[in-house]
Formats: C-alpha cells, sequence, structure tokens
C-alpha cells in the first residue's frame, strides 16, 4: 500500500509540474482517474495530504482521537432501528443498529433545539442560541445573517492544537459574505450544502410558494446550492457537475476521499459529515425505498416508506466512511458521534413515536434524538451499552476539547464562558452522574411559525415562549406548535401532498396544535368566513386581529412534566405544581438576562441592497448559484461583520 501511495504521490508530482509547464491538466486528471480519487481543484489535494510539523511517528500512542461527527437532518426517534422496537415501521438502517448495538454506546437522553440552525449553531459554539441570536429562526437565504464573528467555533479550536479538520454536508450557518462560510470558521476544506434544504438529486434549492419564490419574494428556483471551498474561502468552486447523483451518496464519497487522502501519521483528523437527509422533499434512491418494502402505505399521500429510504441511505453512507477508517488502520484512534438536528418533521415521514410533538415544537419529539458514541477511543466495556443520563448538543464541544487537548482561551475567549459541560467521565462511567442538569430548549421572544394560525405567514408578535428541563422536571411557557402524538407512521395524519407553506394550519383540525385549541380556532374561523390561506388585505387585518384575541384566550399555553414518571409527556401538572412552575420560570428569567435580539439581519448594512438579493452566476458556466451575494453586492469587498452592535433583550 505504501508504495501504491508513494507512486500516486509521484505521479501528482509530476502531474503538477506537467501543469506547470504546459497549462495543460490532462495529466493531473488522468491521475486522480487511475487512482479513483474524484477530481479536485489545484491545490485541493496539498490541502487533503499536507504532513504536520508534529506528526507521530508512531499512531498507536496518539493521545489525540481522530473525531468523526455525524449529524442527520431532521430524523427523529422512531428513525432508527435501535431506538424502537417496531419492525413494522423501521427503516432499514444495519449499520447504524450496529454502531450502536453492538459496538457503541446509545445516549437515550440527547437533547437538542427545536431547529436546525439553532442546533448546528450550539454544536460549534457551545452557546445556547439565545446567547448569539439564533433562538427565533433558521439562517434564511436572501437575509444577511449569520452566527457573530466574534463566536469561536470548534474546528477553530481543534486546528489550535494540531488538528485537520474537514467538514462534508450541510451547513445552515450562514454565507452571505465570505467571513461566514465553513473555511472561514475554521474547516481546511467543505464540501456540500449552504441552506436549508434543496432537492437530492438536482442540487437545486426547493421553493417554499406556489409562485416559484422563498418566502420574501426571491426567485431561487433552479439556482443551484452545491460548493466547495479551501484556503479560508479564498478557493471557492460551485459543484455543477453532480446532477443526478444523490446527495447522501456525494457526501459519503467525499468524506472517504478524505479518510483515506489523510496521511496515517499525520496530525488527528476532525471530519463532520452533516447529512441533508432525512429532510424533506421525500427522495431516495429507488432501491434504497425497495428496501423498506415491509414498511405498508397508508393515508392519501404515503412518505413514510421513501423517508425509510433516506435513512437507509444514509446508513450505507456511514458504513463506508467507517470501512474507510478501519481500512487506514485508523478507527481505532477514532471517536464517532451520531445525533439528528432536530426531531422529525411528521409532515414529511419521519417519526418520533413514542414522544410527543414534531420538529420546532419544545415538546419531546421536537427536542429528544438518538445519539450514538463509538469507535475505538470509546470504552470497550461500554460497547452494546446505554446511557441514560442528560446531555445535551452543547456539552460537545467541551468534551471533544477535553479529549482533544484545547487550550483553555482561544481569540481571548474561555471555555468558562460557554453553556457546554464537559461529559466525558459521565458518558464512560456508569457511577458518574450527568453534570448536565438544566437544558434550555427555546427561549424565544415570538414563537414559533406555525402559530401564525390565522395569518399563516409569519409571528404573533410577543407571544413568547419559553421551555426548560431542570432535573426531573420540564416546563413548557407558551404555545409551542405541533404538540400531538404522531404514531410510528405519520402518513395518516396528513392529507396533502406537500404540507410546507403559507397554509400550513389550514387542515381541518388533522394539525393539532395544542390540546384541542385547533378545533376552537377552526371553529371561529368558521364563524367569521375566514378559510384557507389568509391573503386578502382585509381580511389579514381581521386575521390577525382575531388570532391575537384568540391565542391567549382559548390554546392552551402552560404545561409541567415529570418526565422521569412520564417520558411521553401526557400528564400536564402545571396546576399541581405551582411552586415548581414558578421555580422553573424564575431560570427562564436567569437566561433572559443573557438573551440578545435575535438575528435580523440588514443591521449596519443598508436597506438599498434588498431590492438587488438573488442567485449570482457561476464564472464559468453562467449557471445561477448561490454564493457570497452580500460581497458582491457590495463591490466584492471582503467579509462584512453583519451582527454588530448586537444588544441585550
Amino acid at each position: 500500500m505504501e508504495k501504491v501511495i508513494l507512486a500516486v504521490l509521484h505521479l501528482l508530482l509530476l502531474s503538477i509540474i506537467c501543469n506547470t509547464v504546459n497549462g495543460q491538466s490532462n495529466v493531473r486528471n488522468a491521475i486522480f482517474q487511475r487512482s479513483n480519487i474524484e477530481i479536485l481543484p489545484t491545490g485541493a489535494s496539498s490541502l487533503l495530504n499536507r504532513q504536520s510539523t508534529n506528526s507521530s511517528t508512531d499512531s498507536s500512542k496518539r493521545s489525540q482521537p481522530h473525531i468523526f461527527l455525524v449529524v442527520s437532518d431532521d430524523q427523529g426517534y422512531n428513525d432508527l432501528g435501535a431506538f424502537n422496537g417496531l419492525t413494522e415501521s423501521k427503516p432499514t438502517t444495519p449499520r447504524l443498529d450496529q454502531l450502536s448495538e453492538v459496538e457503541g454506546l446509545k445516549l437515550n437522553t440527547f437533547y437538542v433545539t427545536p431547529l436546525c440552525s439553532p442546533t448546528r449553531g450550539a454544536l460549534m459554539t457551545s452557546r445556547w442560541p439565545h446567547r448569539w441570536g439564533g433562538q427565533s429562526s433558521v439562517i434564511q437565504p436572501w437575509t444577511p445573517q449569520g452566527i457573530p464573528l466574534e463566536e469561536v467555533f470548534l474546528p477553530q479550536r481543534l486546528k489550535q492544537v494540531g488538528y485537520r479538520t474537514h467538514m462534508v454536508g450541510k451547513w445552515h450557518l450562514g454565507f452571505c459574505s465570505n467571513g461566514y462560510t465553513p473555511t472561514a470558521r475554521g474547516f481546511d476544506t467543505y464540501y456540500g450544502k449552504y441552506l436549508a434544504h434543496g432537492d437530492h438529486f438536482d442540487h437545486t434549492a426547493e421553493d417554499h410558494q406556489d409562485d416559484g419564490s422563498y418566502g420574501d419574494g426571491i426567485a431561487m428556483g433552479g439556482a443551484i446550492d452545491f460548493h466547495e471551498e479551501y484556503n479560508e474561502g479564498k478557493v471557492k468552486r460551485h459543484v455543477l457537475d453532480r446532477n443526478g447523483s444523490y446527495s447522501t451518496d456525494l457526501f459519503a464519497q467525499r468524506s472517504v476521499e478524505i479518510v483515506q487522502a489523510h496521511p496515517h501519521n499525520d496530525a488527528p483528523l476532525f471530519l463532520e459529515l452533516a447529512f441533508q437527509a432525512i429532510h424533506w422533499p421525500v427522495q431516495a434512491p429507488q432501491f434504497q425505498i425497495d428496501r423498506n418494502s415491509h414498511i405498508k402505505d397508508i393515508g392519501k399521500f404515503p412518505k413514510r416508506r421513501t423517508s425509510a429510504g433516506m435513512m437507509s441511505a444514509i446508513d450505507d453512507a456511514v458504513g463506508r466512511v467507517v470501512d474507510a477508517f478501519k481500512s487506514k488502520d485508523m478507527w481505532k484512534d477514532t471517536l464517532f458521534i451520531f445525533f439528528s438536528d432536530n426531531g422529525a418533521s411528521v409532515d414529511a415521514g419521519a417519526s418520533n413515536h413514542p414522544y410527543r410533538g414534531s420538529k420546532v415544537s419544545a415538546f419531546e419529539g421536537g427536542v429528544k434524538v438518538p445519539g450514538i458514541v463509538a469507535g475505538g477511543r470509546l470504552p470497550s466495556h461500554l460497547k452494546g451499552t446505554s446511557n441514560n443520563k442528560i446531555f445535551s448538543v452543547v456539552d460537545i464541544m467541551p468534551t471533544l476539547c477535553h479529549l482533544a487537548g484545547c487550550l483553555p482561551t482561544y481569540y481571548d475567549k474561555s471555555l468558562d464562558n460557554l453553556d457546554g459541560l464537559n461529559v466525558w467521565d459521565a458518558m464512560v462511567d456508569p457511577a458518574v452522574p450527568s453534570p448536565r442538569k438544566e437544558v434550555v430548549f427555546q427561549l424565544d421572544p415570538d414563537g414559533p411559525k406555525e402559530l401564525g394560525l390565522l395569518l399563516n405567514n409569519g409571528h404573533i408578535k410577543g407571544r413568547n415562549i419559553g421551555a426548560i428541563r431542570v432535573g426531573k422536571w420540564k416546563l413548557i411557557d407558551g404555545f409551542p406548535g405541533r404538540s400531538h402524538w404522531y404514531g410510528p407512521n405519520p402518513d395518516g395524519a396528513w392529507p396533502v401532498p406537500y404540507v410546507i407553506g403559507r397554509d400550513v394550519t389550514d387542515y381541518n383540525g388533522l394539525f393539532k396544535v395544542s390540546d384541542g385549541g385547533h378545533d376552537v380556532i377552526a371553529r371561529l374561523r368558521e364563524e367569521h368566513g375566514i378559510s384557507g390561506a389568509v391573503t386578502d388585505p382585509e381580511q389579514l387585518v381581521l386575521a390577525r386581529a382575531k388570532a391575537k384575541e384568540w391565542i391567549p384566550k382559548y390554546l392552551k399555553n402552560l404545561w409541567l412534566f415529570d418526565l422521569e414518571k412520564d417520558p411521553t409527556e401526557t400528564t400536564d401538572l402545571s396546576k399541581d405544581h405551582p411552586e415548581i412552575v414558578e421555580q422553573l420560570r424564575q431560570r427562564l428569567n436567569v437566561h433572559r438576562q443573557s438573551s440578545v435580539t435575535p438575528y435580523q439581519g440588514w443591521r449596519g448594512v443598508g436597506n438599498e441592497l434588498k431590492t438587488k438579493r438573488g442567485p449570482g452566476q457561476d464564472p464559468i458556466t453562467g449557471t445561477r448559484v448561490f454564493d457570497q451575494w452580500l460581497d458582491r453586492l457590495n463591490g466584492g469587498i471582503g467579509t462584512m461583520n453583519i451582527n454588530t452592535p448586537r444588544s441585550k433583550m
């Protein structure tokens, strides 16, 4: 194998010389074709292969673990076979089942936030979203939004102690200006999508609205959202030649190449693989769908089997990358972590059963996800076991920094200023209690978008929601959105083919807003002649007024649960324990003192650019693409700090 590697490197050197002399890339292309490595931009291969000046000469004595972090998208508790016993509805996931039930440790009480960008930001910063402005929404494509540049990301900390850092897959933490892109925030290389969602095969952005626009009226259908980056964002390429290839497979392929190209005795590797699946649109290769033929179609527009096919594709992908680690003899030095960014989006065929609620809501179904820890760095006595202690996504950075030997300070920001905790001892020692006693799920001054109810396209301002767990007690104070139990196969709850958009609450009582509240709203709508999505200006004024009147009057807005006795949140105890309600409300108020205003965009940017937003063009082909549009519209100026000044709530 070493002779083969030396031969490939020798040919690569010849190719660089040939390219320099002749200005041609034929030799280089032929080299990568013979070695079965995807063609990378000039200079990219050196980034993947570069040697560390502090490399160990004996990998068996490596003190810092390789880290393989996998994040799935919109996957629920019932979407991984090892975490449910419902054969008739569970996806086919043999590799992940093996990793969790035989080779690894199952984390049965692992918490995230109800939405994508807030969770991913909490992972990168180890701080609750309300502390950096991410508590109300995800990053939107045509508003200048991103996590503040003063926040230090996990790969930046790992790079400081010698790690090679690579990210593959979904980013969704800001892209409008160069400084917010992955390689500007600590990753050596990046290959994937900037946005929340898109077609899994042609890699174009998926439109929300029937008129071909995304929320604020800017057309984006047909624009490509697939990119690769190197050298702190100074080298970028739009990936335009993968139309027809499934994104999960492409992400696995690039991850395998990164592992294969990592020098055996080089610095430790940090690889984050963030899948776009199983986020809608619900798409999977037909053979993956066929692997789940045991799932029966129910309802008018069944999605569960295809969603399961997406999960099976993730399973295959993870298996391929794990095999690459093992073939390089790196698995023995690797820590593997797997979780989802939020609970299942039940309208897309995913399932949180037996838990209550869905993505966007603070009920357990929206925030409790399967967690897996595996790899050679997991103590052998833990393989095939489960851990029921409480852990949170904010704990990942301090835990990994503990294992990696991160310095206590970086950019003058102490690790003590984080919300996360080092939970490694609690993970690996059954006798050690988790230091994580409190989890903040939501602290949103507006509340979930779905609670526009009659608007169907906006927040009801002032409808504050706070959700927190302290010990065994969980408080939801406000209007949490989707709050029903949708079952192991949620297809029967959804009578329309595509349940995302302005009319998301108009499903005749099948959309369970909260304990009987939807039935009340449906009756009041009928009495006032309001039907369908509200678009007429006069009717919209009426809808806004009525929503503000009806929501606090008719909808339940307070829950207290004892999660040790009632993990599926069936019994509200708020009237039985008002003193506990008050204690938890006080904790929420303490957190509000450190809360900043949600990211709005446009602060310090200038509203004159609003009318010019939209996809750019690939400089070679002219194809419509997502790019650093704010820099482009601002005359090509470098990174703009769009998040300052910030103010406390």
